[in-house]
């Protein structure tokens, strides 16, 4: 798909855009908001105002203009990609690898869940996404789904504007919790609406004009604030503006067209000319627009409409060179070539779709012909590429060319009728999509096209297999083989994969029916014609299949090889959804062999690819398997969750199969469980659901189900009959594997009943068919109900080695699953304990990481963290305020938001600083250390201790808190008010714990200590004499008078050099009793 690279480009900021500082200081308050709605009608300068915001930030703006097109699923997640990663290259990878990978039914939550993903892993700086225009796919439930899963997981760094003229619902539940919840703000036409004061601005910077307040006044309240009256106007003089309005306000549209038909009249014909006729491109290139109006100075033209500021936007890439004409001027110029005329503008539309699809851009060329009418040639063109359309997942964009086609226009393209039937398949809409099959069929059988009508039918068949209509399906396919067989070989070979798709078809409801040998045969004739083809993505499928219903028949060999060979050939290709199908099928044999903890690996695994693939339906039998696992495991808490989880998936798909299986296997777990009522309601929905629906192999399951829940309750008879039933069925059907179970269970019925002879040879039986099968673990949860007969059996040796092993499975407690090998999400790892060093140079450590310099992306970030782990907690406004003096309140407010979200992301703690209302607060149920909460701990308990006269005690702790010193507070980050504050506080207690400190050494007469003590004084503040004196006594004391003489010495030229002062005379006075030896030498302290 070729993306139109002016959509994702963020427009340039032009300098005639008024700078609108209320507007933008709300949007910078509101920063903490997860969505903001900006909703006005057309020209309220709502895409102005997001540009002028965006070139003002100071973080990524990731830039999306929406147009009809992009109304589809996989349209609009292309573009999206493609916005985020023009600014973070390769971010989206797994997205993009899922979407390329997509096929089938659209899943908005997992395509959430994998932007999501790709967001919190690959993206760290705080970003917003402007989704322009979004009225124009508002209609798109997909979409809204999309945004509502979004926004309900949405990314701590991520913010989304959404700008439209009407107001989006996206979904009305998901739009009622953002409001409850505080997440959404909005603009409307009231805030939009452009001041006097604006007007007065306007058209000062643009036009060089002054205005009274009197005449902005009278504007404002003439156009009612809407900026486009006025931006259109100003082609003209000022002079008299305001008597023009006057007249001529009828209302908005009204005025609008007056001005704008004046912006057009005082143009020369040549130019009106080429706008009216260039208006019906939605995007321009020089080379179109000649060879659409027969010119060669397109080129020129537009870069004079672009400098005469007439509403045309320039934008450049790598060399490339489009235009645009602004949304709502583009709309009056089409608006006026129809009235001029119609037929002229179809025209131009005929004539520029054969272009584009001359150029090869068909896409665009359909829209053309949708426009002209001609449906003839866009049926043709859709035609040609609705197949890679519908395999590339752009089901929305189909099924919008295909509604604009009058009915009759489908009948004469049958292929377009058969591709309709399929979109209806997906949508759930059953009904309707068999009415376009048949449709399609009758036109291909009326264009004599059998292949066609075969395609139909086929096509017809698996919409009601999966429905579970089995006898009409088994018959539509076989009707689309007669038709296929009656061919002549030529036509039969070119239509191989047709034929293949048919027996493909028929072996799989043969299989639903219980007849796994027919269905086996004709699997088989299918992958043969595949193989023969080399058509990959059906060999792959075909051989899943195959594998499948050779494990239903009991042979797991052959099924093997078949899975390998699948996902081989998935693996190749890069299907997410295929790998899953054939990942989940080799689930499911890893769990009958009882490799449970393996099956639960690869249903992990299976899982994940489906979640990727973004497949309801597969992710629900996934589910199941998980479930099966976890039942045989004996967890049925787990089990039940999965299957729950499961069946929410399965309604969502409306998959009749994995709705009654579900119910099958829920009704086992309550049996388990003692829950014999529940049990007994759901075996009976299923079994008659599959009576219902002819599936034959399914009501024989859902009878064993039946038989073991009425050999419970005691209704021995109907157990009996019920199982006989039920085996008979599985033995005419070659499903060997299942057959067993019903063996098993007959047993136990006939146990119970007192049918003791009966009992031990139906074990018998189990034995020989096990003996055949070579497995028999995926027996255990049976094995379980039916352990009382088992262990009878076992004690008189009946059944050999094999009934003694299940009765020793049946007998073995529930296998725990693996630590940390769950398939479920393991709960969040403790958060490592956080060390924050600030007495010195800052640090912080999660854990035994030091947090790099380069991950706080800002050193406000790292300053902010410092805050909150001084002060706990703060309101936003004071800590904007504290943080940007020089901004207004709410750009302080947006750079709060962005700063924060840059902590947190350093830290890799979300939830590192939390808030309730206005107020933000440290989280201090994390394990953090600080050392200063541990200096200030440390000087308390010491206080303490010393008023309860425990000196030795109130020593030690003063001696730990200095130990944490290691220079001045914050030491490398930029001088702020609080820190400033918080070193002056910190100097004065560490200078009077260190008086503390050499006071106890010298009461205690150890100079050494004291000195020491002294010189880390003297460190803090240099002029502080008492220290000096300290120094000098206790180098006397120690000895040293040299060199007390000497640092005397060095205080007077200090003191002179810094201050031109003499020391004091307390100083002076030490200095000549050190100098005269005095032996009576003290200190005052």
């Amino acid at each position: 798909m070729t993306l139109i690279q002016t959509k994702i480009l963020l427009p340039k900021r032009r300098k005639h855009i008024l700078r609108r500082e209320r507007l933008l200081n709300f949007l910078y308050e509101h920063l903490d908001r997860q969505l903001i709605l900006i909703s006005a009608s057309a020209g309220y300068g709502k895409t102005s105002l997001l540009v002028d915001f965006a070139s003002d930030v100071d973080f990524p703006i990731c830039w999306y203009t929406l147009d009809e097109t992009d109304r589809d699923p996989r349209v609009f997640l292309e573009y999206l990609i493609a916005s985020i990663e023009r600014v973070f290259p390769g971010s989206m990878a797994e997205t993009r690898r899922a979407l390329a990978g997509w096929g089938g039914e659209f899943n908005p939550d997992a395509f959430a869940g994998l932007l999501v993903n790709d967001i919190v892993l690959n993206i760290p700086d705080f970003f917003m996404v402007v989704l322009d225009d979004y009225h124009l796919i508002d209609d798109s439930v997909s979409i809204n789904l999309l945004l509502d899963a979004f926004l309900r997981r949405q990314p701590e760094n991520c913010r989304l504007v959404i700008a439209s003229r009407t107001i989006p619902t996206l979904t009305p539940r998901g739009m009622a919790l953002l409001v409850a919840r505080q997440q959404v703000v909005g603009l409307g036409v009231n805030q939009l609406r452009f001041t006097p004061e604006e007007i007065q601005q306007l058209i000062r910077q643009n036009y060089g004009q002054e205005i009274t307040p009197e005449q902005a006044e009278a504007l404002a309240r003439e156009s009612e604030g809407w900026i486009t009256a006025i931006l259109l106007r100003h082609h003209r003089m000022w002079q008299g503006l305001i008597g023009d309005l006057v007249q001529a306000q009828e209302g908005a549209g009204s005025l609008y067209n007056y001005l704008a038909s004046e912006v057009l009249d005082r143009l020369d014909p040549g130019r009106q000319e080429f706008l009216l006729q260039t208006s019906i491109l939605r995007v321009l290139s020089p080379s179109i627009c000649d060879a659409l109006l027969g010119r060669s100075d397109s080129q020129a033209m537009l870069e004079d409409l672009e400098a005469r500021n007439l509403f045309t936007i320039r934008v450049e890439e790598e060399g490339q060179v489009w235009y645009r004409y602004h949304r709502l001027f583009r709309e009056f110029l089409q608006e006026k070539l129809r009235e001029r005329s119609a037929g002229t503008e179809l025209a131009l539309h005929l004539r520029a779709a054969r272009l584009l699809e001359q150029e090869g851009d068909k896409t665009e060329a359909i829209h053309h012909y949708l426009e002209a009418g001609a449906y003839d040639d866009a049926a043709r063109v859709i035609e040609e590429i609705a197949a890679p359309t519908y395999d590339a997942g752009r089901i929305e964009t189909l099924q919008h060319w295909l509604n604009a086609l009058p009915e009759d226009i489908l009948d004469q393209y049958p292929r377009l009728a058969w591709f309709m039937a399929k979109l209806l398949w997906t949508q759930d809409k059953v009904h309707e999509s068999i009415q376009f099959a048949d449709r399609a069929r009758l036109a291909f059988e009326r264009r004599n096209d059998p292949v066609g009508a075969a395609q139909a039918l086929i096509e017809k068949s698996a919409v009601l297999r999966v429905r579970g209509r089995y006898a009409e399906a088994l018959e539509a396919s076989r009707d689309a083989l007669d038709r296929l067989q009656t061919l002549s070989e030529e036509t039969r070979a070119s239509a191989a994969l047709t034929l293949a798709g048919a027996y493909r078809n028929v072996g799989l409801c043969h299989y639903q029916m219980g007849e796994i040998g027919k269905g086996i045969q004709e699997l088989r004739k299918a992958l043969e014609l595949y193989q023969q083809a080399g058509y990959l993505p059906n060999l792959a499928q075909t051989h899943s299949d195959l594998g499948v219903l050779l494990r239903a028949s009991g042979n797991t060999a052959g099924a093997r090889h078949h899975f390998e060979e699948a996902l081989a050939i998935w693996e190749r290709v890069g299907n997410p959804l295929g790998m899953a199908t054939v990942l989940n099928s080799i689930g499911v044999t890893y769990h009958h062999q009882g490799e449970y903890q393996k099956a639960l690996d690869i249903f992990s695994m299976a899982l994940r690819r489906a979640r990727e693939a973004a497949s309801d339906r597969l992710s629900g039998f996934i589910l199941a398997g998980i479930g099966d696992a976890y039942l045989a495991l004996g967890d049925a808490e787990k089990a039940m969750d999965a299957y729950r989880e499961s069946e929410e998936l399965a309604e969502r798909a409306g998959d009749t199969f994995l709705k009654s299986y579900l119910m099958g296997v829920e009704a086992v777990a309550y049996l388990l469980q003692g829950n014999t009522a529940q049990a007994l309601q759901l075996a009976r929905e299923a079994f008659e659901r599959a009576r219902e629906q002819h599936a034959q192999r399914e009501a024989a399951m859902y009878q064993i189900i039946l038989g073991a829940i009425y050999s419970e309750l005691g209704r021995h008879p109907r157990a009996i009959d019920l199982l006989r039933q039920a085996e008979e069925s599985l033995r005419a059907g070659g499903a060997e594997q299942d057959r067993t179970r019903a063996l098993l269970h007959l047993a136990m019925a006939y146990f119970r009943a007192g049918r003791i002879d009966e009992a031990l040879r139906t074990l018998e039986q189990l034995a020989d068919a096990l003996l055949e099968l070579g497995q028999y673990h995926f027996l255990r949860v049976d094995a379980r109900i039916a352990r009382p007969v088992l262990e009878y059996a076992a004690a008189r040796q009946v059944g050999g080695r094999l009934i003694a092993d299940l009765t020793e499975m049946a007998g073995v407690e529930p296998v725990s699953v693996a630590e940390g090998e769950s398939t479920e999400a393991a709960p969040p790892a403790a958060v490592p304990p956080l060390r924050v060093y600030l007495l010195g140079k800052t640090r912080v450590f999660l854990g035994d990481q030091e947090i790099p310099d380069k991950a706080w992306q800002s050193v406000k970030a790292r300053q902010l963290f410092c805050y909150f782990v001084v002060h706990r907690q703060d309101t936003r406004e004071h800590v904007a305020a504290l943080f940007w003096p020089d901004s207004t309140a709410e750009r302080a407010a947006g750079s709060f938001y962005v700063t924060l979200h840059r902590l947190r992301r350093a830290l890799s703690i979300p939830e590192i600083i939390l808030s309730a209302e206005d107020m933000y607060y440290l989280n201090r149920e994390l394990t953090i250390w600080c050392d200063l909460w541990e200096f200030e701990r440390l000087v308390k308990e010491a206080e303490m201790h010393q008023r309860q006269g425990r000196l030795d005690e109130a020593h030690s702790l003063r001696v730990e808190a200095l130990k944490l010193v290691r220079g001045e507070f914050c030491a490398d980050l930029p001088d702020m008010e609080w820190i400033s504050l918080r070193r002056h506080e910190l100097t004065y207690t560490c200078d009077a714990l260190l008086r503390e400190v050499v006071r106890y050494h010298l009461r205690r007469q150890e100079w050494g200590e004291a000195l020491q003590y002294g010189q880390q004084m003297l460190a803090l503040d240099a002029f502080d004499e008492e220290a000096h004196r300290l120094v000098m006594f206790c180098q006397a004391k120690l000895g040293q008078r040299s060199a007390a003489m000497k640092h005397y010495r060095s205080l007077v030229r200090s003191l002179q050099r810094q201050e031109g002062a003499e020391p004091e005379p307390e100083t002076t006075a030490l200095y000549e009793r050190i100098v005269e030896r005095a032996p009576d030498l003290s200190l005052e302290f």
